[in-house]
């Protein structure tokens, strides 16, 4: 096959020569092509791969039905961070970009973006969903819903490998373009620690998806690590090189980092992602070190993340567990009983009808102990009658009559004598308990 024909531009007057290859041509005119260039679909689809790889070996994704349209929500809600952070910054053709079968992730191009901004846009992705994580958490053990908490647990799981500091993951991003900026043998020593305890603790307790999962950040590290070489040593042979004020890539800086790629990278120029490759130099380039403000404010946004998932998983922690036995009662009869333990410690012991709703006398007790705190009756999945509360040494303290669910009069016992009293007085968790009844019954077994 004949070389490919040469090329003259009149204006490529630059340090490497004024003869340049059709190939350089058609690098050159997608690079600045914004709408046809896809350069975020090929990060999107690695990065939300590896999180679903993950994520399917450790039992999250077995979905079906509901549960994988609120996965799918997960995604969108993390990408739509990240499009809403871009459009706050001024990225250029923002969009969102349909994966088939994957996700919605967001796309766009930077314009010289400050390190502030490019904190934002990252963060933006993973610190909303960790909040919504969060709410979800204590709103699933408020409404005893295994389908909110599945919800919670997808956030959380989603967001927080997002937030690994490794590459191409946000949390590596936000280290790469914020934190160690021009930093790249610490950024490379970080990067390559972190993928190895990956592929160790993998390969260590055999799970393999891990070890995939830290390979694949190896790779991406050394060809960071290689971007991040060309990018310093075009500074240093070219420190007035044009990086043109419109987010576009001059044809001079074009040139020489093509030059580069075919000597050190070669295989970008192979596979279709050449003008991925030479914008990823070029916004090294742009790259301006961050001030100790933005990357101390950084930090504290990514930590502040972590923390929320250790508030959310405590809030899990406390998510009831419903077991269903059969019991004999002082008739000689049996009926189902529902018994709700909280971290191990029973809670709640209820009658079930044949037709799986609550039904029968329920005793609320403290946990882990035998004394019972609330005590009543459930007919057909609605709450009937007398409804006790007491202390623990076993004395009535208050009292509810309801009348299918419904509240007909609350009682207080002051100085000996019952008296009536006004419904605001009933403690927040319990009138909480009575509105959600009044929505959801008639109850039963999760």
């Amino acid at each position: 096959m004949p070389d490919a024909p040469v090329k003259t531009y009149p204006d490529a007057e630059t340090s490497i020569g004024p003869v340049l290859d059709a190939r350089f041509f058609e690098t050159f005119a997608n690079v600045n092509n914004v709408e046809k260039r896809q350069r975020e679909k090929f990060r999107a689809a690695l990065v939300i791969g590896a999180i679903l790889l993950l994520l399917n070996y450790l039992g999250v994704l077995k979905l079906t039905g509901p549960k994988t349209v609120y996965f799918a929500t997960v995604i969108l809600v993390h990408e739509f961070g990240h499009f809403v952070g871009m459009r706050l910054c001024g990225y250029r053709g923002v969009g969102l970009l349909f994966l088939p079968y994957l996700s919605d992730s967001a796309q766009g191009v930077r314009t010289h973006a400050s390190p502030l901004r490019e904190a934002i846009v990252i963060l933006l992705g993973p610190l909303p969903g960790m909040l919504i994580g969060l709410i979800l958490s204590f709103l699933a053990v408020l409404e005893f819903s295994d389908s909110i908490r599945f919800a919670a647990i997808c956030f959380l799981a989603f967001n927080s490998i997002s937030l690994l500091p490794c590459l191409p993951f946000d949390g590596g991003r936000l280290l790469q373009r914020v934190v160690l900026v021009r930093r790249r043998y610490l950024m490379a020593m970080v990067q390559l620690t972190l993928a190895s305890f990956l592929v160790l603790i993998g390969w260590m307790l055999g799970m393999k998806y891990t070890v995939i999962l830290g390979l694949g950040s190896l790779f991406w590290t050394t060809l960071n690590f290689r971007f991040d070489s060309i990018a310093q040593r075009l500074h240093g042979q070219f420190p007035d090189l044009e990086l043109g004020e419109s987010g576009h890539v001059s044809l001079e800086s074009a040139a020489s980092i093509v030059k580069e790629l075919r000597q050190h990278v070669p295989f970008t120029l192979r596979f279709g992602m050449d003008a991925w490759a030479v914008r990823s130099i070029w916004e090294r380039l742009m790259a301006k070190p961050a001030g100790v403000g933005t990357i101390l404010a950084s930090l504290a946004a990514y930590a502040a993340a972590f923390v929320l998932l250790v508030c959310a998983t405590v809030g899990l922690m406390f998510y009831p567990e419903e077991q269903i036995s059969t019991v004999q009662l002082p008739d000689g009869t049996e009926q189902k009983q529902a018994t709700i333990s909280l971290l191990g410690n029973r809670v709640i012991e209820v009658g079930v009808s044949d037709e799986g709703r609550y039904h029968g006398e329920q005793k609320t007790y403290v946990p882990g102990g035998d004394a019972v705190l609330v005590q009543g009756e459930w007919k057909n999945g609605y709450m009937e009658g007398v409804w006790t509360t007491s202390t623990e040494d076993g004395n009535a303290i208050s009292r509810m009559t309801l009348k299918q669910g419904e509240l007909i009069k609350y009682e207080e016992l002051r100085d000996g004598v019952w008296g009536e009293s006004h419904p605001a007085n009933i403690a927040w968790f319990d009138r909480y308990d009575l509105w959600r009844h009044r929505r959801v019954a008639p109850e039963g077994p999760q």
